[in-house]
C-alpha cells in the first residue's frame, strides 16, 4: 500500500512538470525548472595527536517547480527530496538526511493580490531511521512512517512574485504510520495498532525565495497547522531555509537548517550529556547540513 501510495505521488508531481508538453500552443503560461546538486565530503587521519574520526559523507538533492498562470487561474507545484549518508571508521554506510515533500496549490484570483486557493502538501522520506549504538539500535521510522498529507481550503495572498502566504481555516491532517512496529507502540501521535490519524483545524503557510546580496539566495517555507478537536493551542511547525551561495556556474555552497515541533510526537532525550537517551518527551526537533558541492539548473 505504502509504495503504492508514494508512486502516485511522484507520479502526480512529474505530470505537473510535464504537463506543459500537452500546452506547446501556449507555452508562456507555464515556468518550469530544477536543480540537482551532489555534495562529498571525506575526512582521513592517521596518527593525528588532537583526535577525530575518519568518514565519508554524500548527500544529494533535487528541487523542482512547475508553475501555472493564464488569467485569474494560477496553480504552483514543487517537490523537493533529499537524501544523503555516510560512514566513519570504515563502517556501513547509514542515512544522514532523508526527506520528500511535495506541494500543490491551485489558485483562483479574488483580486490584485489575493487567490482563493485549494492547496495539498505530502512530506515523508525513503528509508528507515534508527536511533542508538549499532549493538543497540531500535527502528525510529521508514517509508510512510511517517507519512503526512495536509490539504487545506481558504486564501492565498501574494504580494510579490515569489512572497506568497495561504491562510486557510478548513484544513486537514492525515498522518500516515505504514510500519507495523512503529504503529504497534503508537509512534507519531497514532493509536496503538493503527496506522493513520486523521486531525481537522487550521492552516497557516508562507513561503519567500529573495536574492539577499550578489550570488546569495535565502529560501524559506514556514508551516502552521492547530488541531481544533484536540488541543488546539499545541501548534505542530514546520520550518525549513536553504541558503545558497553561488560560487560559478557549477558550484554551489549550501546551509539547510529544518526544524520541526508536533505535540504528538515523542522525541528522544538525553539528561546527563552522555548521548544515552533516557526517556521520549516533547519537544523541538533541529537539523542542520552545510555542504560545498556541484549543482546543474534547468
Amino acid at each position: 500500500m505504502k509504495f503504492r501510495i508514494i508512486t502516485l505521488l511522484i507520479i502526480f508531481a512529474f505530470s505537473a512538470l510535464k504537463a506543459q508538453d500537452s500546452t506547446d500552443v501556449q507555452p508562456k503560461y507555464w515556468s518550469k525548472g530544477a536543480t540537482f546538486g551532489v555534495q562529498f565530503t571525506q575526512s582521513s587521519f592517521y596518527q593525528w595527536t588532537a583526535g577525530g574520526e575518519n568518514a565519508i559523507t554524500l548527500a544529494g538533492l533535487s528541487k523542482l517547480y512547475a508553475n501555472y498562470s493564464k488569467g485569474k487561474v494560477a496553480w504552483d507545484n514543487d517537490l523537493d527530496v533529499n537524501y544523503g549518508v555516510i560512514s566513519q571508521n570504515n563502517s556501513a554506510f547509514e542515512k544522514n538526511d532523508d526527506r520528500f515533500e511535495l506541494n500543490s496549490a491551485y489558485g483562483y484570483q479574488a483580486s490584485k493580490k489575493w487567490y482563493y486557493t485549494a492547496s495539498l502538501n505530502f512530506r515523508s522520506q525513503f528509508a528507515p531511521g534508527f536511533n542508538g549504538e549499532e549493538e543497540n539500535r531500535a527502528k525510529i521510522s521508514n517509508l510512510l512512517a511517517p507519512g503526512y498529507i495536509t490539504t487545506a481550503l481558504g486564501m492565498n495572498y501574494k504580494p510579490f512574485k515569489n512572497y506568497s502566504f495561504t491562510f486557510s481555516p478548513v484544513a486537514g491532517k492525515v498522518t500516515l504510520v505504514i510500519d507495523e512496529d512503529l504503529n504497534a507502540v503508537g509512534a507519531f501521535g497514532v493509536d496503538p495498532g493503527e496506522s493513520v490519524r486523521y486531525e481537522f483545524g487550521g492552516l497557516f503557510r508562507g513561503a519567500l525565495k529573495q536574492n539577499i546580496m550578489k550570488n546569495v539566495t535565502l529560501e524559506t517555507k514556514l508551516q502552521l497547522f492547530s488541531n481544533y478537536i484536540e488541543d488546539p493551542q499545541n501548534i505542530d511547525v514546520n520550518w525549513d531555509a536553504l541558503i545558497t551561495f553561488k560560487v560559478n556556474e557549477y558550484i554551489n555552497f549550501n546551509l539547510l537548517a529544518v526544524l520541526i515541533y508536533d505535540h504528538d510526537i515523542l522525541v528522544p532525550k538525553d539528561t546527563n550529556g552522555d548521548n544515552i537517551t533516557d526517556y521520549s518527551g516533547r519537544g523541538v526537533q533541529f537539523k542542520e547540513v552545510l555542504g560545498l558541492g556541484l549543482s546543474y539548473k534547468l
